[in-house]
């Protein structure tokens, strides 16, 4: 009876909140640290990415991201976010056939996870394959159970997944969903230089020939095609966007070449360099012209704000963001971010880094090694970090009621 109990527990505990915003966290980016996160506009954090080979060993983090990546996961965690790590991503998914297909591989695959997350202090693992192929669909849901079995009740499964049947095809998850605690639907790439004219990158909705899929109908095929619950799909939104030069708009050929550029660039192109914005009410997204005789489709506040709205009224928990390090604009500022906080997390209290007040509750204390402390009425906030690790911290007077 006690261990069926606990396993109630550990499944409700598991549950996809009613509001998720789920932000990844590039490893590239040694100037983005604990810092420059803005921790009332996410609930979870996602560390990408960590590579795994044929055999289902990890690649090891350095001992920069190892510092960097401990400090984000410790302020996190004292303002009550959780942090996975991703395994995979566009290049670094070559070898998940390989684990998945051997049992061998994908049982040291599992158990290099459970040590990666508990040596990290981690909540979970996302895996990010991009894509499996028809061979590889019949191994897809013995891997992920194996993961499940591996990590536990206790920690957070996700899956990254294609937004269109195109890939979609190859994720046969039915038998996978109660192991799964969320799908992070990749609404975006909807456009690029594949294509031969402009398109949307992540428009809401279809719009004619400008654009011919979005964001509503990507969730509405994981729903109607795969089955899958709404309570357990999050959409996504790109912080970034793509320019095509020699372009008209959306809709138009182009002839130059197609690049990809931070929201926070093409932010800044708008207010200081003569970009002009339109905004397409239809698929409720803008874009703008360029002097040269350029396009680019981006995804503002307004756009993620509308995302944000659509996605809560229709019954979805949240969404996925990539990455949140293009839309930071110095210190801990991220301007759609927290245009998407307003339509998702209206209530979100939590760790502000250097971006106004710093906590108005702490659910979770901790000491200056992240450690749990003894809960009373005064909170441990973590503040400052260089080389070394934690520097300082702040006590803050909290209401009984948090502890």
């Amino acid at each position: 009876m006690k261990s069926l109990l606990l396993l109630a527990l550990a499944l409700c505990a598991r549950v996809v909140s009613a509001a998720t915003v789920v932000a990844y966290i590039p490893d590239w980016d040694p100037t983005f640290t604990w810092r420059s996160i803005d921790y009332t506009q996410v609930t979870h954090l996602d560390w990408a990415f960590v590579t795994p080979d044929t055999n289902g060993k990890l690649s090891a983090l350095d001992r920069a991201n190892v510092l960097r990546l401990d400090s984000i996961t410790s302020t996190a965690h004292a303002a009550g976010v959780k942090v996975l790590v991703s395994l995979g991503g566009a290049d670094g998914s070559t070898t998940f056939a390989g684990a998945a297909r051997n049992p061998v591989a994908r049982a040291n695959l599992g158990h290099q996870v459970k040590i990666l997350l508990a040596a990290r202090n981690l909540d979970g693992v996302d895996i990010d394959w991009e894509t499996p192929t028809a061979s590889d669909t019949a191994n897809l849901v013995p891997f992920l159970h194996q993961l499940r079995d591996s990590i536990g009740v206790w920690k957070l499964l996700t899956l990254a997944v294609p937004c269109s049947p195109w890939s979609g095809q190859w994720f046969p998850l039915s038998g996978a969903m109660d192991a799964i605690d969320w799908l992070g639907v990749m609404t975006y790439d909807i456009t690029g230089s594949w294509d031969d004219h402009g398109g949307y990158n992540a428009a809401l909705y279809p719009h004619a020939d400008t654009a011919t899929w979005s964001v509503s109908q990507s969730m509405d095929y994981w729903v109607t095609v795969h089955g899958a619950p709404k309570s357990k799909l999050l959409a996504g939104l790109p912080l970034y966007g793509y320019v095509f030069s020699q372009c008209a708009g959306p809709g138009s050929p182009f002839t130059g070449a197609v690049g990809q550029v931070p929201s926070r660039d093409i932010e800044a192109a708008v207010r200081d360099s003569g970009w002009i914005r339109h905004w397409d009410a239809t698929s409720q997204i803008p874009w703008a012209t360029t002097p040269s005789g350029g396009y680019v489709t981006w995804n503002d506040g307004q756009a993620a704000a509308a995302e944000g709205r659509w996605l809560a009224t229709n019954g979805y928990p949240g969404v996925i963001v990539w990455e949140v390090s293009q839309d930071w604009t110095g210190q801990a500022k991220h301007p759609v971010m927290d245009s998407l906080r307003a339509a998702l997390l209206p209530d979100r209290t939590g760790l502000r880094t250097k971006s106004g007040v710093m906590v108005s509750s702490i659910k979770h204390r901790v000491d200056l090694m992240g450690r749990p402390v003894t809960p009373s009425t005064r909170g441990v906030i973590l503040e400052g970090d260089d080389a070394t690790g934690w520097r300082r911290r702040v006590i803050v007077a909290s209401s009984p009621k948090s502890n």
